[in-house]
């Protein structure tokens, strides 16, 4: 048994781009044998981690960029050289959360990395404490890729801050999203909100719209295009679990309750940007029912 706050907004948006596909048109769905308006539920959490940071919630960084994240910390703070510090966060990380490539001489993850700001600064001081001993324990194989000694302190590490964050962040968006560790299961947080793709509410396609750039010293325009828009009254369903977000913050209840509260507000400020200089479709809803269930079941 949970508290659902399930959300159904329907926001009118003039013609927009907020949201496009590969080839740059906006994104559609097929719905009821019509053709549909569409902006998807990742472009809205998006907008809405912003809206949540400018509040001055703890919001993760999210990355792939290793060297950005925890070896420029400790060369610039910690007194290390970076040579030794790519090499032992490179190991750790492979270890502890994915595996590191080196792409053009930058140290990058295989997938996308989800670090609270307390999780970040542990790693950084856990690995400073036990620099010397762990640098010793990484080696090359013949194909150049990084090798740890088994039970290594870099294990210890590895287990002791597991152990630490398993089933909770101190970051809002992941305990309201989730994050998925595919080689480290007890660090993976089921997601507290779901959130659907707002579609509209009737059909509509693409439109062209012509477009010149005038040229105020000749009678030729300067530049001529085409773009596509959309227009359209958008659905939305949000549903938010308490008691599973009360958790994934470790019970820290003022911190819930803060993150409920500006999830309410950010839901209706919150929308994707693609093309917010050419059409500017910032509307805020025109409804916005909120539903308060105790039930085992979101939709129940």
């Amino acid at each position: 048994m949970t508290t659902n706050v399930t959300i159904h907004i329907l926001r009118n948006l003039p013609p927009n781009s907020v949201n496009r596909d590969r080839e740059g048109m906006p994104k559609t769905t097929e719905f009821g044998g019509v053709t549909r308006g569409r902006y998807s539920s990742q472009s809205t959490k998006y907008a809405l981690r912003f809206f949540l940071k400018e509040k001055g919630l703890p919001i993760s960084m999210r990355s792939r960029e290793v060297s950005q994240i925890l070896v420029q910390p400790l060369v610039d703070n910690k007194g290390h050289t970076f040579e030794d510090a790519w090499t032992i966060t490179a190991a750790f990380l492979t270890l502890h959360f994915t595996k590191v490539d080196v792409k053009d001489e930058r140290q990058v993850s295989s997938a996308l990395m989800a670090l609270s700001d307390d999780e970040i600064a542990d790693i950084i001081q856990s690995l400073h404490e036990n620099f010397e001993t762990a640098l010793q324990a990484i080696s090359k194989d013949d194909k150049g890729d990084l090798v740890v000694e088994k039970n290594s302190v870099l294990h210890q590490i590895s287990k002791k801050l597991t152990r630490q964050y398993a089933d909770w962040s101190s970051a809002v968006d992941i305990a309201l999203s989730g994050r998925m560790v595919a080689s480290n299961a007890d660090l993976e947080i089921r997601a507290a909100m779901q959130l659907s793709h707002a579609i509209t509410t009737g059909a509509s396609s693409p439109q062209l719209d012509y477009w010149i750039g005038a040229d105020r010293m000749a009678k030729p325009a300067a530049m001529i295009g085409d773009a596509y828009f959309l227009t359209g009254c958008y659905y939305q369903m949000f549903n938010l679990d308490w008691q599973l977000l009360n958790d994934n913050l470790a019970g820290d209840i003022d911190l819930a309750r803060s993150s409920v509260r500006e999830v309410l507000r950010g839901i209706p400020l919150s929308i994707p940007g693609g093309k917010r200089n050419t059409y500017f479709a910032a509307s805020v809803p025109g409804l916005m029912l909120v539903e308060l269930r105790t039930t085992g079941h979101p939709y129940l």
